[in-house]
């Protein structure tokens, strides 16, 4: 089965307007048409849609897929068909919209590389072909040319195994391909400084502990006790803590009881004697019988008033809670507010009842001044304006003394003509009509005075009091006002009353304080005899003041206190330094136990690194192994054949170059195989680079050859040839010899060539020399244009092998 291009549709592709479809199903397919026609774009929709990328695009610019749909189009489209064992025969279907692309390409990956290294050689990239094939990237990735040479030898997976090894032989290589080695690397560093690190804190424990120890020796030194040692597991040498706390805090009640005692005899001391307290009593037994006085002779009077006052106003506070002078004051307050609006109201009800006398009478004059007004109406209504204005339409008509009316003569009536007595007539009309109008006028502002008068009498009806409101009313002004006559007779018997209360209350207050204070010295000389036998000191005399034996006994009651504070602050000294110095030696001993825990694993760490490097040591002579076996299928495997391929091959298109471009492998022992490209003069001298060797046009020609050479030194996986414009530079000779190349690729290598070409005599030469030459052969020309409105137009042309044609040629 023959492994081809069978079809191409394009719709809307770069260049290409509209829709084209293209057979490749020959052999040979030469595409010509002008600059612009489409026939890059027609290789270039080829590669997309064989790979679903256009390489020589993409290499000079990563957007280039925003500029593939035609510029008058919004999507693009590009079918392709194929005949081949490995590919789907469904066509491949790609669409291009908004710059994305869409769809699912003909080839597989490794398909669509090989295709776009081996089998397409676009018109950008011909010219660049030298360099695109020797150049790698920034990060040492292969060229495309070293891929070549180990796709070639078969070197790939003997590289890969080199170059899976090759972290091996360093450790800062290893670590970035194998984590867990830099970890292991890293924490075995850490664990050596973690021990120095154990080591030096236990140095400063130890030292530590000495302190700690030294402290603590120098806190027993009080109580007795000369070491450590010495010191009893139940620390009985250093009392009980508990027994002398809950003395301390007896003592310090004490105290507190001697200065309560202490401070009531202060102001006892200063406080009168007998004779002051009799006297308060005297005073108090007066105070109560005049207030007794008043009771009798004057409260009656002053609860009759505030009784009434309550009894107009419910509101007010008792005399029990407020005092007599406060309850007068408020229920004045408040009854005086209550008669200001009792008589504030009934003025204003009197005021209202004149108001309404007054309108009523003036409604009545209203009313009685529209009937005369409606009397002149009727009066007037006999005599009409519309009268007037009808004999005005009449007079015109009168030009005799013949009523035009009646046709009676109006001179057998009077001396007066019958226009003067007419206009006369009309004159005394008119005068009747004003009247009336002005009658009716002052008619309606009569009405509108009365409807006024009615609507202020409605108003003034609903203020005014009934009768028994205000009969209410002003008996309650009346009772308010003797409420407040009675208030104001008693108002010197309310302060009478609150003065001699207050007055009772003070002296009663003073008593009750110095019979208290009596007591309380009794009392006082009572503690201060407890007090001696609680502190076991002397009893004090009967002339010793008190205050002076308190004072005395507060300075020895401090002492014992201030003798227990020692003691207890000495005793939590040895506490803490008893506490400092067992968390020292815990310290101490945890140190201890993780420098013990650390070495061990510290160990460990280093047992296994040292078998890691063990292994790392065979892996590094596994590595030279492969080294050395990749050198010897390299100087096995690659001899001169693919050299020899691109000799011919440039030799044949270019016979007079000196020069012959080469590939070189450089031998560098150890690494991947580089391949570069030199010259070699006739095969023998080394050269340079060709680029600095060889001239334009033979540079395009080493360029295509090695293009050529490459696709035939391997067993291809497309047997394909996209070709675009490559005789540029070339002249006669070479596009003969180009010719002669392409025919023996496409018949006697079972290459399906698709070349563009420019130059319509060149396509027509190539047209010529690429014609079926034998049955089955076959050509197909495509000439690409474009219409007068810029659509693309496609003419396919395909050509077979005619006998006829043949023997005609013969003959001639």
């Amino acid at each position: 089965m023959s492994a081809r291009l069978t079809q191409v549709q394009v719709t809307d592709f770069r260049s290409i307007r509209g829709t084209v479809t293209v057979p490749l199903d020959a052999p040979v397919v030469l595409v010509h048409g002008p600059n612009g026609s489409g026939k890059t774009s027609l290789l270039s929709a080829i590669e997309l849609g064989l790979t679903g990328a256009v390489g020589s695009l993409k290499r000079f610019d990563d957007a280039y897929t925003d500029n593939l749909v035609h510029y008058d189009a919004v999507k693009a489209s590009i079918s392709v068909n194929a005949s081949h064992d490995e590919i789907p025969n469904t066509p491949a279907e790609v669409r291009v919209r908004a710059g994305e692309i869409e769809g699912t390409p003909l080839l597989s990956r490794m398909q669509s590389r090989f295709f776009t290294e081996r089998s397409l050689l676009s018109q950008a990239t011909l010219s660049r072909l030298l360099e695109i094939y020797e150049a790698s990237d920034a990060r040492k990735t292969a060229s495309p040319l070293t891929r070549f040479v180990n796709d070639l030898l078969g070197l790939d997976q003997l590289d890969s195994l080199v170059e899976g090894l090759h972290p091996t032989g360093d450790k800062r290589r290893l670590v970035k391909s194998l984590p867990l080695y830099g970890e292991a690397i890293d924490e075995l560093a850490e664990h050596d400084k973690y021990v120095t690190r154990l080591a030096d804190a236990i140095t400063e424990a130890r030292t530590a502990l000495g302190s700690k120890a030294a402290e603590l020796t120098e806190a027993l030194g009080p109580f007795g006790v000369q070491s450590i040692n010495d010191l009893d597991d139940d620390r009985s040498q250093l009392g009980d803590s508990n027994a002398e706390r809950r003395a301390s805090v007896e003592k310090a009640a004490l105290r507190r009881d001697i200065e309560a005692a202490l401070s009531v005899w202060r102001r006892i001391e200063q406080q009168p004697g007998r004779e002051q307290r009799a006297a308060a009593e005297a005073f108090v037994q007066d105070r109560q019988e005049t207030l007794a006085a008043w009771e009798n002779d004057e409260r009656l009077a002053l609860e009759v008033a505030l009784s009434g006052a309550a009894a107009l106003y419910a509101d007010l506070p008792p005399a029990r809670s407020v005092g007599w002078v406060e309850a007068h004051r408020e229920a004045v307050e408040e009854l005086s507010d209550e008669f200001a609006k009792a008589d504030g109201r009934l003025t204003r009800d009197e005021m209202a009842r004149k108001e309404l006398i007054d309108f009523r009478e003036a409604l009545n004059k209203a009313k009685a001044r529209e009937g005369r007004l409606d009397e002149s109406l009727g009066t007037l209504a006999t005599s009409s304006g519309e009268m007037a204005q009808a004999l005005s339409q009449l007079a015109p008509l009168v030009d005799s003394e013949i009523c035009p009316v009646c046709r009676r003569d109006f001179s057998e009536v009077g001396t007066t003509s019958l226009r003067t007595h007419l206009a006369t007539h009309i004159s005394s009309l008119s005068q009747t009509a004003s009247r009336l109008r002005s009658v009716a006028e002052e008619r309606q502002t009569v009405r509108m005075q009365i409807t006024q008068h009615q609507r202020n009498l409605s108003r003034l009806e609903e203020t005014v009091l009934d009768g028994g409101d205000l009969a209410a009313l002003r008996h309650r002004r009346a009772n308010l006002g003797e409420a407040l006559r009675r208030l104001q007779d008693t108002a010197d018997a309310a302060r009478r009353g609150d003065a001699l209360s207050k007055e009772t209350d003070q002296a009663s207050q003073r008593l009750a304080i110095l019979r208290r204070d009596e007591e309380a010295l009794r009392g006082l000389r009572a503690s201060v005899l407890g007090f001696a036998q609680q502190l076991s000191l002397q009893e004090p005399s009967e002339s010793e003041a008190l205050g002076t034996v308190l004072e005395r006994y507060l300075v020895a009651l401090d002492q014992v206190l201030a003798a227990a504070l020692r003691r207890d602050q000495e005793r939590r000294r040895v506490e803490a330094a008893l506490e400092a110095y067992a968390s020292a030696h815990a310290r101490l001993s945890e140190l201890e136990r993780d420098h013990r825990d650390a070495s061990a694993k510290h160990k460990s760490f280093k047992d296994a690194i040292k078998a890691t490097n063990g292994v790392r040591g065979e892996i590094r002579k596994l590595s030279d192994r492969a080294v050395e076996a990749r050198t010897a299928v390299v100087r096995e495997v690659f001899n001169e054949s693919l050299n020899r391929v691109w000799n011919n091959l440039f030799i044949r298109l270019a016979p007079e170059e000196p020069f012959l471009p080469v590939f070189e492998l450089p031998d560098k022992g150890r690494g991947p195989v580089e391949a570069k490209l030199t010259t070699r003069y006739r095969g023998k001298d080394q050269g340079g680079n060709p680029k600095a060797m060889l001239s334009a046009g033979n540079l395009n020609t080493a360029a295509l050859t090695l293009f050529l050479s490459l696709h035939l030194s391997v067993k291809p996986l497309l047997p394909w040839l996209v070709i675009d414009d490559p005789v540029q530079s070339m002249d006669e000779i070479h596009i003969a010899q180009f010719a002669a190349l392409l025919r023996t690729l496409a018949r006697q290598q079972g290459r399906q060539v698709v070349i563009a070409v420019h130059e319509r005599p060149l396509f027509e030469y190539l047209a010529l020399e690429l014609s079926p030459a034998s049955p089955g052969d076959k050509l197909i020309t495509v000439e690409l244009s474009k219409d007068a409105e810029g659509r693309t137009i496609c003419d396919p042309k395909p050509i077979t092998w005619n006998a006829d044609a043949v023997y005609r040629a013969e003959a001639v």
